[in-house]
């Protein structure tokens, strides 16, 4: 492991059965047919609620083709990516899973548990921080559009983003199967219960895997580590996960999290997420 790479588990690791996929003995070959073309990106330069202006779309090249349903990664980006869903909508692709879509650097297919996934991608755009119950309108309503792997919903935010993406998490835990924040969580400093956020969490096993840079000058990690340490107090019996970058001192975490060819254990955060289902 790199010396400038520390994980931190503040709790043993220890999973239900029934909501962890990835230690399954691998089925060789997949059951299901592999996507083997990048998904397909299309920039929707209209709302999809009245929180989110617009949002790029990345689906399977073979979605029209067939009645599957697909995991979704709902991704929620920083300060910097904020419009008008309109003129402003390539602001997503400037940075992050956004960045990732525009240049097809994510892999069409990933195999977890001998299972192929491909993802439905929905990375939507704002100009005010979303709240958790504009992000669960905004789940209702991409459920209601697309075909989506209902078990299989995950979130994940960068900054500003990983904040709207763990306060959503704190008040519908049920709404994920896993969460994603980079450089950014919610905190004891922000309006509403902090503790109950975390024990909301806890108590429904929401598995979680943060990312931080040690001398982040814009949001400290300590915003991270007490969310982290805070879901951890109460037990959870999926731990929450906590990758700290040492020496690191910028704010951008998130671009080497994001790339699929990092991994922990073996594993990218792609295939981590696909371990869990509701």
């Amino acid at each position: 492991m790199s010396r400038r790479l520390l994980v931190l588990l503040l709790f043993p690791a220890l999973f239900i059965a029934c909501r962890k996929d990835g230690d399954d003995p691998p089925i060789l070959p997949p059951q299901e047919p592999a996507e083997t073309e990048p998904a397909v990106l299309t920039k929707v330069r209209k709302p999809i609620t009245a929180a989110f202006t617009g949002y790029y779309e990345g689906l399977p090249a073979n979605y029209s083709k067939n009645n599957l349903k697909y995991p979704l990664i709902v991704y929620l980006h920083g300060l910097g990516q904020r419009g008008d869903g309109n003129t402003q909508l390539d602001f997503v692709g400037y940075d992050g899973l956004g960045k990732l879509l525009e240049n097809k650097q994510l892999p069409p297919n990933f195999v977890v548990g001998g299972k192929n996934f491909s993802f439905i991608y929905i990375c939507p755009q704002y100009w005010e921080l979303p709240d958790g119950d504009e992000v669960k309108i905004l789940i209702d309503s991409i459920k209601l559009k697309y075909k989506v792997d209902l078990s299989r919903i995950y979130i994940s935010g960068l900054s500003v983003g990983g904040v709207s993406a763990t306060e959503a998490a704190g008040k519908y835990p049920f709404q994920f199967a896993a969460i994603v924040p980079m450089a950014g969580t919610t905190h004891s400093n922000l309006p509403g219960d902090f503790v109950q956020k975390c024990k909301n969490i806890a108590e429904s096993n929401l598995p979680i895997w943060a990312f931080h840079n040690e001398f982040d000058p814009t949001i400290p990690k300590s915003d991270t580590e007490e969310f982290i340490g805070k879901v951890n107090g109460f037990s959870p019996t999926i731990p929450a996960r906590y990758t700290l970058f040492l020496g690191e001192n910028g704010h951008n975490a998130w671009s080497r999290a994001l790339n699929p060819t990092f991994k922990e254990n073996g594993r990218n955060i792609y295939e981590w997420m696909l371990q869990y289902k509701r």
